[in-house]
């Protein structure tokens, strides 16, 4: 990651915003988070309060998704339930401090499944699985919890995995309908792929994560097979994300409950950016995963597009097209050969030397295989750099970096060293910002600013 996020770059002053568009399909997506984090960024956030949302659950239920992990991308080295808020947090419903009504948490720690489980101050409890799931592969995870004697059960593949104990955190387990909180702004959401309130020292989820469901019932008190289809609502969901959508910043709730939907926001941020929209899914086999495709304008006016395959079978190549936000069809504009068969990571680029000028641009690959059959990636796009305008100064700098921006909107920097370490993050609104680099050591650092959707990526040498 760090080699890709240097060679991203070290091209100059780069402008440059992601986002997802195009025409609905029936292709199968899922959202790839990278771990990014903290400063609200490299998740889904599903507001449940003001007003309630049918996805908070209170008494008995059923949470259950597909997820796809690599070894060796989430590093928690925990296994124990009170111990969950410290793994790669998969779903996060905490509060801040005690659990009031209550609050519950999945991660990933030690290569397995943690499950935790609070009710007011009466101490977590829940599971720790045997069952290694980061190992590459589709699993499919399912947690009951039972509100009349506390007993929490984790299934991997539709196995029985971990069975705890009786407790008291029984009854009720929501979040307190209108409950006050100084924490507005994570308290009164469930968080996918982040330790919502970004706690010092939190780690996230890096892998992919597809088709939830959230129900009110305990679906599951032995072993089963588990789905080889997106599921279907019934009247016990109480939530369903597909992650269909394929584009865009917003994950529907498709499961028709009563008072919903309890639909998400895709918090998107990061290098590359997270989440994103995947067309890895545990229910259709790819002749290639696509990963990290990206497009960003350098200087020069041309358009460069990168991507990644962690896998490859019988790929022939793939076909650069690109698109208009005013014409909906798609040209071809260029071709890169493929390495057919792999199962190592690939990286790949292509630069539109000829973009058209001063509109956005979307991209996508459309992914062609030996046996003549095809697929397309999600999309991307560009937006010029005369749609914004950003000065930093003075560059080289000694004491503090000054950043000049085009409106007064809400911003925030981060700054990373030339190893791709964050070192400090600042936010705020207005016209300018400044940051203080009188603590920062000579070198090389990189400047990653965000406004209104806009992301901007510049180098700056501290002397």
């Amino acid at each position: 990651m760090v080699c890709y996020f240097l060679r991203l770059v070290l091209v100059g002053a780069i402008f440059y915003c992601f986002s997802w568009w195009g025409m609905v399909s029936a292709q199968e997506y899922s959202l790839r988070f990278y771990g990014h984090g903290p400063t609200d960024i490299d998740r889904v956030k599903i507001p449940i309060d003001a007003p309630h949302r049918p996805a908070d659950v209170s008494h008995n239920f059923t949470i259950e998704f597909w997820m796809r992990a690599q070894p060796g991308d989430n590093t928690a080295t925990v296994c124990a339930a009170d111990q969950w808020y410290y793994g790669n947090i998969i779903i996060d419903r905490d509060i801040f401090g005690g659990g009031d009504y209550g609050d519950y948490g999945i991660a990933l720690g030690n290569r397995r499944i943690i499950v935790g489980v609070e009710v007011g101050n009466n101490g977590t409890t829940g599971v720790c699985g045997t069952t290694i799931v980061d190992d590459g592969n589709w699993h499919h995870i399912a947690v009951t919890r039972n509100a009349s004697n506390g007993v929490v059960r984790l299934f991997v593949d539709g196995v029985v995995d971990a069975t705890s104990s009786t407790s008291s955190n029984t009854g009720n387990i929501s979040y307190r309908d209108g409950r006050p909180t100084s924490y507005p702004s994570s308290d009164p959401y469930l968080v996918l792929g982040a330790e919502k309130h970004d706690y010092p020292g939190s780690l996230y989820y890096k892998g992919w994560l597809d088709e939830l469901r959230i129900s009110n019932t305990i679906r599951y008190s032995a072993n089963f097979t588990p789905p080889s289809s997106p599921f279907t609502t019934d009247a016990n969901t109480m939530a369903l994300y597909h992650f269909n959508e394929g584009t865009g910043t917003i994950v529907n709730d498709v499961s028709m409950a009563t008072g919903g939907p309890s639909n998400g926001t895709l918090m998107v941020g990061g290098v590359p950016p997270g989440p994103a929209w995947s067309s890895m899914s545990p229910f259709a086999a790819q002749p290639v995963e696509l990963d990290a495709f990206s497009a960003y304008r350098t200087p020069d006016g041309s358009v460069r597009l990168f991507w990644k395959t962690l896998s490859e079978t019988g790929t022939e190549s793939f076909i650069v097209q690109r698109s208009t936000h005013t014409d909906l069809s798609w040209k071809t504009i260029g071709r890169v050969a493929a390495h057919g068969f792999s199962q190592e990571v690939l990286q790949y680029r292509f630069t539109d030397t000829d973009p058209i000028a001063n509109i956005p641009l979307y991209y996508r690959l459309e992914i062609k295989d030996l046996d003549g059959s095809q697929a397309y990636s999600p999309v991307v796009s560009v937006i010029t750099q005369a749609d914004k305008i950003l000065n930093i100064s003075p560059n080289p700098f000694s004491k503090d970096l000054n950043f000049q921006f085009a409106d007064t909107s809400p911003w925030s920097i981060q700054i990373y060293n030339a190893l791709g370490q964050l070192i400090l993050t600042h936010r705020g609104y207005g016209e300018r910002g400044q940051i203080s680099g009188e603590h920062l050591r000579p070198g090389l650092y990189i400047a990653l600013i965000e406004q209104d959707g806009f992301r901007w990526v510049l180098k700056a040498v501290k002397n």
